[in-house]
């Protein structure tokens, strides 16, 4: 099937995974089973090591939202709908970047909740401080490399992942558009 691929955001999104994948490596982080662009509004936190691959959870781009604004543009004021008669008018995109990871759980024996070490969940906190620091680096050190002078970044807030079945992690939001 053939269609009119986009050029503007998709791109832009390749080269953060690039960039995020290659930080991965470059801090000597434990490799993720996938490293991959999602779609959709949400991330599913089911993917962990399995028999056949070696790795530990997924790191991912993906599209938030776009629109006609950058953060700072209007300050507290509503969002402004795009308005234009040009058919390429520039928009603002919203991407998340995330690294999910397993985190250590607690056991149970003979119907007795065992929790972690501290050791293991101090672990586990290095483990996603660090990821959110190459994904800090994938952005500010990588991305405006590739994307060149005329794209605009902003870097959002980091947000971590509630643990959920095992798994846990973080997400930053990243801002993009051209000048």
């Amino acid at each position: 099937m053939a269609f009119v691929e986009d050029v503007d955001v998709y791109p832009m999104m390749q080269e953060l995974l690039g960039c995020l994948c290659d930080e991965i490596a470059r801090s000597e982080l434990p490799a993720p089973c996938r490293c991959e662009v999602k779609p959709g509004a949400a991330y599913a936190l089911d993917f962990g090591p399995t028999e056949s691959s070696k790795g530990n959870g997924q790191a991912w781009v993906r599209l938030v939202a776009a629109g006609a604004t950058f953060p700072g543009d209007v300050g507290d004021q509503q969002a402004p709908i795009l308005l234009t008669t040009r058919c390429n008018a520039p928009a603002a995109y919203e991407l998340e970047i995330g690294i999910s990871r397993c985190i250590t759980l607690g056991t149970t024996v003979n119907q007795r909740y065992i929790p972690p070490t501290a050791e293991a969940e101090a672990a586990d906190v290095r483990l996603q401080i660090a990821d959110m620091a190459a994904m800090k680096r994938a952005v500010l050190c990588c991305l405006k490399d590739k994307l060149g002078d005329d794209v605009e970044i902003g870097l959002g807030i980091y947000q971590p992942i509630d643990i959920q079945g095992g798994v846990g992690g973080g997400t930053w939001q990243v801002f993009v558009r051209r000048s």
